[in-house]
Formats: structure tokens, C-alpha cells, sequence
């Protein structure tokens, strides 16, 4: 076993690890297993909305820029972390009420010709995630493959208001990720 950081979140991590154990257990050669993984790794972009700074800051491996830490009056924000590299840093800070219109002028100008393929996982904050999901695919072109609940490791590094986003333009990136939650778990 050679142990390779994929340096993704959650939200593209389950995808690409089981993309993996599919091409082990089809007996690809290592390199090529690498290869793939190093490929998809690199045309995967992934995004945290958070609402409790001071906790992000504690629970991951966080680079700031000039930025005055919140108040405890700034409990209506929302804060929008980049996840590059493995590495959160933060975008912006936000009224909760601006997030989806930001987010939105973000992929917009993120987006090329081709459709993007969307993951979304959410803690507590599920009608942000389907509102976001909503407002993203009726404006844009984005396909969102799956909303699920975020898993409680993930949940311990963003807090429990949190929506991570992951997307991609390579359409069989969630395949195998889809496939095994259709299988009945014995």
C-alpha cells in the first residue's frame, strides 16, 4: 500500500476513492493508478461556506490573509473558504443573505463553456445547500450529482453550519461514488 495525499475535501474525496478501488480491483498498474488520481485531483475545485470563523481557524490547517477576526455579534455571517491544495483560505465574509448571490458571481466567472458537475454536503445548513443547488443550476450550467449530509468528521473541521461545494468538468467524476450508494448495504 503506498498511502498518496489527494489533498481533497470530503466532498471530492469519497468520489476519487472509489474511483481508485474500482481501477484496483481492475489490476491497473500503480502508475496509472496515480496518474488518474493526480488528473482528477487537479480539475476538482471545492468550497466551504461556514458560519463559525473562530472554529474553522481551530480545527484546520488555515491561511489567512489581512483579516479582523469576527465578534461575537457576527453570528449573521457567513464565510467562504477555498479549499486548495488540501488548505482552507478564506474568500470572503459575508451576510448570510449575500452568500448565494456571491457564490453564484463566483462560479460564473469561474465556469468555461462546459457544464460543471456539482457535489454539495451540508451539516445543519440543508436548506442553504438546496437553495444554493437551486439557484446554480437554473442560472448556470451546473449538473449537481449529489446533496448529502456532511459526515461528522467534516462537521468537527467547518462546523455544524457548514455547506461544502465540489465541482468538476469531468462528467464520470461521480460515477462510482453514485453507483455504490445505489447498491443495498448488507
Amino acid at each position: 500500500i503506498n498511502v498518496v495525499d489527494s489533498t481533497l475535501t470530503e466532498v471530492g474525496l469519497k468520489p476519487l476513492l472509489l474511483k481508485v478501488a474500482t481501477l484496483a480491483m481492475n489490476q491497473t498498474p500503480e502508475h496509472e493508478i496515480i496518474n488518474t488520481m493526480q488528473h482528477a485531483a487537479s480539475r476538482f475545485t471545492s468550497f466551504a461556506i461556514a458560519s463559525q470563523f473562530r472554529f474553522v481557524q481551530t480545527n484546520t490547517n488555515y491561511h489567512k490573509r489581512s483579516f479582523t477576526l469576527p465578534s461575537i455579534s457576527d453570528q449573521h455571517n457567513r464565510y467562504l473558504f477555498s479549499s486548495t491544495q488540501g488548505n482552507l483560505y478564506l474568500i470572503d465574509k459575508l451576510p448570510h443573505t449575500q452568500v448565494i448571490d456571491h457564490f453564484l458571481k463566483m462560479m460564473e466567472s469561474l465556469q468555461k463553456e462546459k457544464p460543471v458537475y456539482m457535489r454539495i454536503q451540508y451539516a445543519l445548513d440543508r436548506e442553504l445547500a438546496y437553495s444554493l443547488a437551486d439557484t446554480l443550476v437554473t442560472k448556470l450550467d451546473v449538473i449537481v450529482k449529489s446533496i448529502d449530509e456532511m459526515s461528522v468528521s467534516s462537521m468537527c473541521r467547518f462546523g455544524t453550519h457548514a455547506v461544502t461545494l465540489g465541482f468538476t468538468e469531468q462528467e464520470d467524476f461521480f460515477e462510482e461514488y453514485l453507483s455504490s450508494k445505489a447498491e443495498p448495504t448488507n
